[in-house]
């Protein structure tokens, strides 16, 4: 019996103690198991908040950039507010309506005379390419690129054409053309030998940056006699047309006659130009930017003493037509380049000479004498460029031009330090935007 008892109460005292072991066991699984529930859930909830913090960014770069070149401008502006005492001037001169919202934070500080210096229709959707921008953004562009204009004191621009539109804004409007200064061209034979086309050919060209119409100008090219080549000089935007237009060229049946080359250094330019026979004004008069225009080619091949064939546009054929060195023509298709080409060729030779005699007229020289009473005749003058300006040819004339007359001429953007800045002038370099 003893026995027995003995062991009922071992066995009893035994799963007691394994009992209670199990308990200790199961209590642990459970404080285990509770602890990775709980990381579970903080692991959820972290990944949940980066999740939201994701799409804030997201909503934060679409916002961004859907307002990028508002942003880009106020940039700027925000630059010049903090450039303002080294940038202190009699004038402050914005280069396109970009520089604006900067051009007016200086004279509000420094006070002064806002001037902007309209090189191109005003408003973005107006231009040859016009922006990829949400409408809401261009449309606040550019309502605030017509204020600002009705605010500024002075403006001027490139062409008669331009100056009328822009006299609906502001009364204070002159006109400035991108005149140069006169040179005679050095006749050149680099055209002829880089593409090997013979001295009794003729050469078309084309000179300029080409955003459309150039489809049309090839295929007039292949319905014109053989010696007859069209090279080009120049870029073609955006690249994917570029891309198009040699495709369709190596196509063609006459793609030994038709030539690239990238641009050439301006002051090669004239030289190069000089070699051929007719200079191609390509741009499409039904784009309200360029129903206005007068490019710096126009200049360029009259200082090239170059023949000029242009679709109508009133102020380059004011230019062609009153000095006698070339032709407009009334539509852009393949039928009227290759006619316009055709009967200007007998006449190239008197129009060189016309093209001589207008350069005469219509040189920097000229308008020089009333450059610095278009900007109020002050002591000081400050350029401003979204863009880089230390090779933007027409800003350059007007400074150094404004030094000869001991005008002090600083210039802030985006400058390239890594190029030659001419010592008359003070530079001051932005951030690009």
């Amino acid at each position: 019996m003893y026995e027995f008892l003995k062991n009922y109460i071992n066995k009893n005292i035994i799963d007691k103690s394994a009992s209670q072991l199990l308990k200790k066991q199961i209590q642990k699984k459970d404080e285990q198991l509770f602890n990775i529930k709980q990381s579970v859930i903080k692991q959820r909830e972290a990944i949940t908040r980066q999740r939201e913090a994701i799409i804030r960014l997201k909503t934060f770069r679409d916002n961004f950039s859907h307002n990028m070149a508002i942003n880009r401008f106020l940039n700027f502006a925000r630059q010049c507010e903090e450039n303002a005492s080294n940038l202190n001037a009699d004038v402050y001169c914005g280069h396109g309506v970009q520089t604006l919202p900067g051009v007016h934070i200086l004279k509000q500080l420094n006070g002064g005379i806002s001037m902007c210096d309209v090189i191109e229709v005003p408003e973005f959707s107006a231009r040859a390419v016009p922006p990829k921008w949400h409408t809401s953004m261009l449309n606040t562009i550019d309502a605030a690129s017509h204020g600002y204009l009705i605010k500024s004191d002075k403006l001027i621009t490139i062409g008669w054409e331009l100056q009328k539109i822009l006299l609906k804004i502001n009364h204070n409007t002159s006109v400035l053309p991108n005149y140069r200064f006169h040179s005679k061209p050095k006749r050149s034979t680099q055209l002829r030998e880089k593409f090997d086309i013979p001295e009794d050919n003729k050469i078309i060209l084309c000179l300029s940056t080409i955003s459309s119409g150039y489809e049309n100008l090839l295929e007039a090219i292949q319905t014109l006699p053989n010696n007859i080549h069209l090279i080009s000089i120049g870029t073609f935007v955006p690249n994917s047309y570029a891309e198009d237009i040699k495709k369709l060229a190596t196509k063609t049946n006459i793609s030994e006659r038709i030539h690239f080359l990238p641009p050439v250094p301006y002051e090669e330019l004239t030289s190069i130009a000089s070699e051929a026979d007719i200079g191609i004004i390509l741009l499409d008069p039904n784009i309200p930017n360029n129903k206005i225009s007068l490019p710096n080619r126009v200049f360029d091949y009259m200082a090239s003493e170059l023949p000029i064939l242009a679709p109508y546009m009133k102020d380059i054929d004011k230019i062609i037509t009153e000095h006698g060195f070339g032709k407009s023509i009334y539509g852009t298709s393949a039928k009227d380049w290759a006619s316009g080409i055709l009967n200007m060729l007998p006449m190239t030779d008197k129009m060189s000479e016309k093209a001589a005699l207008a350069h005469l007229d219509l040189c920097w020289e000229t308008i020089e004498p009333d450059i610095p009473e278009m900007f109020g005749n002050p002591k000081s003058v400050t350029f401003l460029g979204y863009n880089d300006l230390s090779a933007n040819n027409r800003t350059l004339r007007i400074a150094n031009t404004l030094t000869t007359y001991g005008i002090k001429v600083k210039i802030a953007g985006p400058i390239d330090t890594q190029k030659t800045l001419t010592n008359n002038i003070e530079w001051y370099k932005f951030d690009k935007c």
